[in-house]
């Protein structure tokens, strides 16, 4: 199944048959992976503003997290730990990421397509737009979600923020917002209320997708497991490589002639042997 999805969609009860369900309880991840470090936020205040991150034993997140309430909590954020603990199956195959072109991509330009969040209740997310303009992907195994989405074009009254750097391994800019939506001053940020929103809560069995573009937060209205990933495919390819292109201005002007007439899939492979061109060594005679 091709996705074609540029209004968010929420589909339910289509996790259920993950092994996932039934294998990760807190009791069974901590027993399981409790010495194994996980990137966690963790907010003393309950303000996201005073969030930092840090590195801590999933057993110490699980320990310190026992005792958070809704205006001191912590989130488990973390890219690489279903994919190192080869916990991938768990999850099941998701027919909605079908024909996904990012797996085209080598291993070390590939961004990470299922990543674990846990947080306690009252913890949230950035408000954001997803890297590379990707169509994001959210499963809630257990727990409850509140979003707020925003459509795009709404950059004067949201004061959206670029960023220069993705953090991810091939560069692409980045857009998120200074305030938190589900708790901002109305003095500072005055025209926020007059942009169009879509607010809904996801419960367990739910899955999310997020169209390209559309700037997004999550709060945890109670302690919430849940996975995202993320997928581009013959329907939003343009859209992606376009952000692809403007973090790495080179890339659109080495472009061979042919480009245009070329398939999706071939395309995204084009620029991965453009890219790979680019990054071997130069030898002087």
């Amino acid at each position: 199944m091709i996705v074609s999805c540029f209004r968010p969609v929420l589909v339910i009860d289509v996790i259920s048959e993950w092994k996932a369900n039934k294998k990760w309880t807190k009791d069974n991840l901590v027993r399981s992976y409790g010495q194994n470090l996980v990137n966690v936020k963790n907010s003393p205040t309950g303000n996201l503003k005073d969030a930092v991150g840090q590195r801590l034993t999933m057993l110490d997140f699980f320990t310190a997290s026992r005792a958070t309430s809704t205006s001191d909590w912590m989130y488990l954020e973390d890219e690489q730990f279903i994919l190192s603990h080869d916990l991938k199956d768990d999850i099941g195959h998701m027919v909605y990421n079908e024909g996904d072109l990012f797996e085209l991509f080598p291993d070390d330009l590939r961004p990470w397509n299922a990543m674990l969040l846990w947080g306690t209740a009252g913890s949230r997310s950035s408000l954001h737009v997803d890297p590379y303009n990707w169509t994001g992907i959210n499963a809630v195994l257990w727990g409850h979600k509140r979003w707020k989405l925003y459509p795009p074009g709404q950059d004067a009254l949201l004061n959206i923020t670029k960023h220069d750097k993705s953090g991810f391994p091939l560069n692409s800019l980045r857009y998120s917002c200074n305030y938190d939506a589900f708790n901002y001053s109305r003095s500072e940020y005055p025209r926020v209320s007059e942009a169009e929103v879509i607010e809904f809560d996801q419960l367990p069995g739910e899955l999310l997708i997020i169209p390209p573009g559309w700037l997004h937060q999550a709060f945890n209205a109670e302690e919430t497991l849940a996975v995202s990933s993320q997928m581009m495919n013959s329907e939003n390819y343009l859209i992606v490589l376009e952000e692809i292109f403007r973090g790495n201005n080179k890339l659109s002007r080495t472009l061979p002639e042919i480009w245009p007439s070329l398939t999706p899939s071939k395309r995204v492979k084009t620029i991965v042997d453009v890219l790979r061109s680019e990054q071997q060594p130069k030898h002087s005679l």
